[in-house]
């Protein structure tokens, strides 16, 4: 059996701080609440403008005159001919492996 020595550690009956009052520790906590509510309702405005606002729209060469729906987009977008990324360009200095 494993005895504990209680004078080398803390117990938690002795764990309260003389250096700040209760008061001062409940203002920490409101005042922490206070910023991550405020940061809260900035990311749900912001959210909302973006989401009322929508997704850009395509580019007139993406789909063909006439088409409507996804299969036809998906057939437009199978041979890749445009770059989504423009990793079509070669990168500086040759490429294909040096050395």
């Amino acid at each position: 059996m494993v005895r504990y020595d209680e004078t080398l550690g803390l117990r938690t009956a002795n764990a309260v701080s003389k250096a700040i009052t209760s008061g001062q520790a409940a203002g920490s906590i409101l005042m922490f609440g206070g910023i991550y509510a405020l940061l809260l309702a900035v990311w749900i405005l912001v959210l909302n403008d973006k989401i009322r606002k929508g997704p850009e729209p395509l580019p007139a060469h993406v789909l063909p005159v006439g088409t409507a729906g996804v299969l036809s987009t998906v057939r437009v977008r199978v041979d890749h001919g445009d770059s989504l990324t423009a990793s079509d360009t070669p990168p500086p200095g040759g490429g294909e492996g040096e050395g």
